[in-house]
C-alpha cells in the first residue's frame, strides 16, 4: 500500500466555486472548452437567469460559514462575466476581513475592462489573491501585462502561465515570460492540461524547467505560504518527499481511498473537487448545517487512474491499496 500526504494542513477547507460557465476566450485545453464550443455553435448569448443569481446569492451567504479556515476560489469559465462576479468577490472579502485564516481567490484570465478591475475591493485585507491565467494565443501580451499590473495595485496578483504545446511559439513565449518576471509579479509556469483527461503535458515543463525555477523566485512570503504542494509518498519500505510536481499522481481505480476537504460548487451541486463521491444539491433553503453534514464524510473511493489535484495545494490523505513505490508508474512519478 502507498500512502500519500500533503503539507496542506488537514484543518483547511478549500472550495472552488464555478461562478460562471461562460468565457469569451477559446482555449482548446480548458476544461470548459466542450461547453463553450456547444454554446458558440448554438449561437447562445451570455445569460444568467434570475433564478441562478438568486441561488448564487445564497451560495455567497453560505461560503463564509462553510470555510472558516481555508480558501474560497471563484472560477469559471470567466467569473467576471457573471453580472455579480466581482461583487461576489468583494462581498466575500468584506465578510471574511476579520478572519486571518481565510483567503479569497478570484481566478480570471485578467483581460477585462479596466473599470471592472478598479472596482475590486478587498476591504483593507491584503491577504486575498487574483489568480490570473496567461494564455499565449488568446491575448495581446503587452495589453494583458498592463492589466495585470493594474490588478496588482488592488490586490495580490498571481500569474499562472500556461506553457503552450506548440514548439513553434516557445521562443516568443519565453521572451514574454522574461518580461513578465522582470515586473516582479508572482508567477507560476504551469503545464497545459488535456481538457478531457485532465492530465498535464510533460514536455513543456521539462523544456522550461529552469524558467519554472526562476518564476518561483518571484513569490513573496505570503504567496509561498499558500503554495503548499509538497507530497510525501510512503509504502512499507520507502518514503519519498517531493516539493511539487506537474505530473498526475497514478492511482488504482476502486483501490484508492482518499480523505479530502477540497470541494467544488458548480451550478447548485456541491461535490469533492475531483467530482468523485456523493453530491449535494444546494437550494434556497439550504442551511450551513446541511453543508456541514455533507462535508463530515471526507472519504471517497476513487474510480480514476490518475489524480491531477496534486498540481495545486490540496488537503488530502490518499491510500492506494496493492501499490508499491517500486511499481514503474510510481518510479516515473517520483523521478523528476
Amino acid at each position: 500500500m502507498i500512502t500519500v500526504t500533503t503539507n496542506m494542513p488537514s484543518s483547511k477547507t478549500i472550495v472552488h466555486w464555478q461562478v460562471s460557465k461562460f468565457c469569451e476566450k477559446s482555449c482548446h485545453y480548458c476544461t470548459a472548452y466542450d461547453f463553450m464550443q456547444t454554446i458558440k455553435k448554438d449561437k447562445a448569448v451570455l445569460y444568467h437567469p434570475q433564478e441562478k443569481i438568486d441561488l448564487d446569492d445564497k451560495i455567497v451567504e453560505l461560503l463564509p460559514q462553510m470555510v472558516t479556515d481555508g480558501h474560497i476560489l471563484l472560477f469559471g469559465g470567466e467569473p467576471t462575466l457573471h453580472p455579480k462576479g466581482i461583487e461576489y468577490f468583494n462581498e466575500l472579502c468584506r465578510v471574511t476581513k476579520d478572519n486571518p485564516n481565510v483567503v479569497i481567490f478570484l481566478v480570471t484570465h485578467g483581460d477585462i475592462d479596466e473599470a471592472k478591475i478598479r472596482s475590486i475591493n478587498t476591504h483593507g485585507k491584503k491577504e486575498h489573491v487574483v489568480s490570473i491565467s496567461y494564455h499565449h494565443y488568446q491575448v495581446d501580451f503587452d495589453e494583458w501585462l498592463g492589466k495585470v499590473k493594474l490588478w496588482n495595485e488592488y490586490t495580490n496578483a498571481l500569474v499562472s502561465s500556461i506553457i503552450p504545446r506548440q514548439h513553434s511559439v516557445w521562443r516568443q513565449y519565453e521572451e514574454n515570460m522574461q518580461v513578465l518576471l522582470k515586473s516582479n509579479i508572482p508567477t507560476d509556469i504551469k503545464a497545459e492540461l488535456d481538457n478531457k483527461s485532465n492530465i498535464p503535458d510533460q514536455e513543456g515543463p521539462w523544456h522550461f524547467r529552469e524558467l519554472q525555477q526562476q518564476a518561483r523566485t518571484t513569490h513573496s512570503d505570503f504567496i509561498k505560504s499558500l503554495d503548499r504542494r509538497a507530497l510525501t509518498l510512503q509504502d512499507e519500505h520507502t518514503t519519498y518527499n517531493l516539493d511539487s510536481t506537474e505530473k498526475a499522481l497514478p492511482l488504482l481505480p476502486f483501490k484508492t481511498f482518499c480523505d479530502t476537504t477540497q470541494y467544488m460548487i458548480a451550478d447548485n451541486r456541491l461535490t469533492k473537487s475531483c467530482n468523485e463521491g456523493k453530491l449535494f444539491e444546494i437550494g434556497l433553503d439550504t442551511t450551513v448545517e446541511d453543508i456541514n453534514n455533507y462535508c463530515a464524510d471526507k472519504s471517497i473511493v476513487c474510480t480514476k487512474s490518475a489524480c491531477s489535484e496534486n498540481r495545486v495545494a490540496f488537503p488530502a490523505t490518499i491510500k492506494i491499496i496493492g501499490a508499491s513505490l517500486n511499481d514503474p508508474e510510481y518510479r516515473d512519478f517520483i523521478n523528476e
